[in-house]
């Protein structure tokens, strides 16, 4: 099941960067855990709360794109890292920011999501070290 897993998890970068979401791949209880570092930053539960969490994100930024650089398949979870590209309304300036995260996985269907600022941070969530 984890290729599978993986593939999720692809599939739903690629959904963000087309300002979709694909609500069928998560848990009805899907725990989604945004990046304390920034104001304001929630928990969020079932596919509504991630679809607010998400809507934040995409009224802030006229551009959001998150690149994924790394992919770690780790069965029941998978560790990402990368960067996102922004641009804010009315703007030309583009910001880079890396971020980490680990999906976990209960069913086939994404169970939890932590968002998080780093590679480093996702791989000492994920119980790996850095």
């Amino acid at each position: 099941m984890s290729q599978e897993n993986v593939e999720v998890v692809r599939r739903t970068v690629e959904a963000f960067n087309r300002r979709e979401l694909l609500l069928d791949d998560l848990d009805p209880e899907v725990e989604w855990v945004e990046d304390q570092r920034f104001p304001g930053a929630e928990t969020f539960h079932g596919p509504a709360g991630v679809e607010r969490s998400v809507k934040k994100w995409w009224d802030a930024w006229s551009e959001i794109i998150m690149h994924l650089v790394e992919v770690i398949d780790l069965g029941d979870r998978v560790v990402v890292a990368g960067h996102t590209q922004a641009r804010g309304h009315g703007s030309d300036v583009s910001v880079t920011a890396e971020f980490g995260g680990v999906y976990e996985f209960r069913r086939g269907k994404v169970a939890r999501v932590q968002v998080l600022g780093s590679r480093s941070e996702a791989l000492e969530a994920a119980g790996l070290g850095t």
